[in-house]
């Protein structure tokens, strides 16, 4: 195990350091990385230059084995000179590499010119003692006793001033105690990664966050330790393809968030009955066929998202404290939707029949609907849907015919049809504050009456509809900031576009032969986007 401390007398945060290198000229490196292949390389190295390379630093990471010759090359030289800061690993180990040892002596080099070249040495496993008096008793005495018999004393006294002058600075110690790497690690976050550590200490950690870590499989050495990590409280594994299994995490009751998403091959199921304090779980994108565990017993729980290719059931009873829930791939039966009071947020997708119950009104806190994929008529016996609701969506259910009357609706603020069969919007012109409205692939719609009503419309999208002839006057919708029509071939008419010169930016006609606006747009002094394609 290990821990890292930060040592040195120097009072300086590492923030001014970073300052102070910025005076420097710029080069085309930020850090450069020095290190023993054979210590580091796989692990703590990796993970370091990986990190350091997402974060949009630029780092020179030596490559020790594409070394030739006996002096340091000149584009090493060169990526030395010009990075504002040097880090070298110094493990126990590293003075036995001449190559190292060499571009340890041009850091310091360049750290006493005085331009503000910053060097931030890590002790790994190895005494900074060790450093700064290499030829006494310690790890370096033996690799410079064989120094001294293949190169000049004067080189050689280069080396040891190097490492003397490095022990004495500001860096980070990393030491081992019992039971593994980082004992007082609390949050390891392992992204793109070809390598990952593997004698850590979980005593301490709170989040593991994975993401698409190729060498990351079920026989990674953390999972077994997995039921040590008492404190741990939220789990994602994102994009990880060698993981077959879904993690056994029943040992860890301090759960609050649990992320399985995008591991195609991770199947079996997922052990949550003991998570009391579970506030998040979702499954997505993985072959994770149930869960195990009494869910309804789990009445922290807030959020569940099951988009998994595996489930083929649902739970019969899920908490009632739920507010948001998302279902893919919808079994045939599904729990009862109306126990869930407090649900606020609903989204259910690739279901093969009626699926809404028909009181739907009742769930009163409801804010969003999204329905899609559907192979049946979603809606069924439903009259009114929540007057709670600011958002709806549904798209892909191309036998949905006839929507609810949406005339009491007066929290809506989003609506958004896609690929659906109706041929009106009932309720349309009672949407009051509605403000975004998205029409696409609605080939049997004849009519929107009631769009002239709404007054507060910002966005309008209307694209295939083949069947609608005629647009109400859009005079009136002031707010109206983008304008989106395409592919609405029978549209011929649609007053004139003037009185929204002022607040309208962004105007789009496209594929409607029939329509001619060309004298409106004269006047639309605010207009700042305009595609007309296809039009008279």
């Amino acid at each position: 195990m290990s821990t890292i401390t930060q040592r040195g007398s120097s009072s300086k945060s590492k923030e001014e350091l970073w300052l102070q290198a910025g005076t420097l000229p710029k080069g085309e490196y930020d850090i450069f990385l020095s290190f023993r292949d054979p210590d580091v390389r796989q692990t703590f190295a990796d993970c370091l230059y990986s990190w350091l390379v997402r974060s949009g630093i630029r780092t020179f990471r030596d490559e020790e084995e594409l070394h030739k010759g006996e002096m340091i090359a000149p584009s090493l030289a060169k990526a030395i000179t010009e990075s504002k800061i040097h880090i070298p690993i110094l493990t126990k180990d590293y003075a036995s590499s001449k190559w190292c040892l060499q571009e340890l002596a041009k850091m310091v080099e360049c750290w006493r010119l005085g331009k503000g070249y910053v060097i931030l040495p890590i002790f790994y496993f190895l005494d900074p003692r060790d450093v700064r008096h290499p030829l006494q008793n310690g790890a370096y005495r033996e690799a410079f006793e064989q120094h001294n018999l293949k190169h000049d004393p004067e080189t050689v006294r280069r080396w040891e001033e190097a490492l003397q002058e490095v022990g004495k600075m500001k860096g980070w110690h990393v030491t081992r105690s019992d039971g593994g790497s980082l004992p007082n690690m609390r949050w390891l976050r392992l992204h793109m990664c070809r390598s990952v550590p593997t004698n850590l200490n979980l005593k301490e950690l709170i989040i593991l966050d994975l993401y698409n870590c190729g060498s990351l499989a079920d026989d990674w050495r953390v999972w077994g330790k997995i039921k040590l990590a008492h404190r741990l409280k939220a789990v994602c594994v994102s994009s990880c393809y060698g993981m077959k299994r879904a993690p056994d995490l029943s040992p860890c009751a301090s759960m609050e968030l649990i992320k399985l998403s995008f591991c195609p091959s991770m199947s079996g199921e997922l052990h949550i009955g003991n998570m009391k304090n579970l506030k998040l779980l979702e499954i997505n994108s993985t072959r994770i066929t149930g869960l195990t565990g009494d869910i309804v017993t789990l009445q922290s729980l807030r959020e569940l998202y099951l988009n998994s290719y595996g489930v083929t059931e649902s739970p019969p009873l899920l908490p009632t404290s739920l507010k948001a829930l998302c279902l893919s791939s919808c079994p045939s039966k599904l729990p009862n939707l109306l126990e869930l009071k407090d649900l606020e947020h609903l989204s259910l997708s690739a279901f093969s029949r009626e699926i809404i119950p028909g009181e739907i009104c009742k769930l009163s806190k409801l804010k969003t609907l999204s329905l899609s994929n559907s192979e049946a008529e979603p809606f069924g016996s439903v009259v009114v849907l929540p007057s709670s609701l600011n958002s709806l969506r549904v798209g892909f259910c191309g036998s949905l015919e006839r929507l609810p009357n949406l005339g009491n609706l007066n929290n809506l603020m989003e609506l958004s049809l896609l690929d659906v069969g109706v041929y009106e919007i009932r309720g349309l012109g009672e949407l009051r504050i509605l403000e975004t409205m998205s029409i696409r692939k609605a080939p049997n719609l004849s009519n929107l009456d009631g769009l002239q009503s709404l007054l507060l419309l910002k966005k309008l999208k209307i694209y295939g509809c083949p069947a609608l002839e005629k647009l109400p006057s859009v005079a009136n919708l002031s707010n109206l900031h983008r304008l989106y029509i395409r592919s609405c071939q029978l549209i011929s008419e649609m007053q004139s576009l003037a009185p929204l010169r002022q607040n309208l930016t962004s105007l789009e006609i496209d594929g409607c032969p029939r329509l001619d606006i060309c004298d409106s747009i004269q006047s639309l002094e605010s207009l700042q986007r305009l595609n007309l394609t296809c039009c008279r």
